[in-house]
């Protein structure tokens, strides 16, 4: 791991002026070292995700799926995700119990990365220690505060507007999908019906990220007087896999939500 260099990075990067580029450089140094870290755990990670042979069990990664900018944890969560889904409207045995085989090796899969991870950043914790002891003047700096808190606000609003938009988004395909299903069968879908196809628009709309994410982005950088091209990029870089990542996180946990109501309708029928 390249650490010696984003160290001499931090001990040669200086901060002369007060500006909204110094600070995006400044917040840039934190970055960089994130980067280090998934650069390292994607050393391997696409070949071990190919021994799983997916494919042979119906399961279709979009190649948007394996973005390097990611940790791998996020993407083993989702590719886990998709297996269970497909696992509860499997009727095949023998097909159930490939897929069950296939969602423990994911979830092993999923500590050695999480294990391998904590070890890297235990390795890289001591930078952010080193730009915090550097910089640490800063958290008297006025003209500092007031950018820091202008990004801070940019971010929150990116981060909202997108998962509004994208919400959005996945009722209006839910909707969709689950009226005409019934128009052409006279039946509602099922739970387990829903859960693949919640999946399949979490899919889509992660494929398609990019544009809304970058449309949104510019109308919160406009709104809040941010309109030089060079600052845009560098706000966008800085942001986009942080914001990618709530969004992922969110659609997690409307999984689980959706996955404890399937629980608790099927007790409720086996109780009738």
């Amino acid at each position: 791991m390249d650490l010696k260099s984003i160290e001499k990075a931090i001990d040669e990067f200086k901060i002369v002026d007060i500006t909204l580029d110094s600070v995006l450089q400044f917040k840039n140094l934190s970055n960089r070292i994130s980067i280090e870290e998934k650069k390292l755990l994607w050393e391997n990670f696409e070949y071990n995700i190919s021994l799983l042979k997916l494919s042979e069990h119906g399961i279709v990664i979009d190649k948007e799926l394996l973005d390097t900018n990611d940790y791998p944890i996020n993407i083993i969560m989702t590719i886990r995700e998709k297996v269970s889904s497909v696992l509860k409207i499997e009727t095949d045995d023998n097909k159930k119990e490939q897929l069950n085989m296939l969602v423990t090796n994911l979830s092993n899969m999923y500590i050695v990365y999480e294990d391998a991870q904590d070890e890297i950043q235990n390795e890289t914790n001591y930078l952010f220690e080193l730009i915090d002891e550097k910089f640490s003047w800063l958290d008297e700096d006025e003209e500092f505060i007031q950018i820091a808190d202008l990004l801070e606000k940019v971010s929150k609003e990116v981060c909202d507007k997108i998962q509004s938009h994208i919400e959005e988004k996945r009722k209006f395909y839910v909707d969709y999908i689950e009226t005409t299903y019934k128009l052409n069968s006279g039946q509602d879908i099922s739970f387990w019906s829903r859960n693949y196809v919640g999946n399949y628009i979490k899919s889509y709309i992660l494929k398609n990220f990019c544009g809304m994410f970058d449309q949104i982005c510019l109308d919160v950088l406009e709104a809040n007087g941010i309109r030089e091209e060079t600052d845009i990029k560098k706000v966008i870089s800085l942001y986009y896999d942080y914001t990618k990542q709530i969004v992922k996180i969110n659609f997690a946990l409307n999984v689980i939500d959706m996955r404890t109501k399937m629980s608790e309708q099927h007790i409720k029928h086996e109780n009738k």
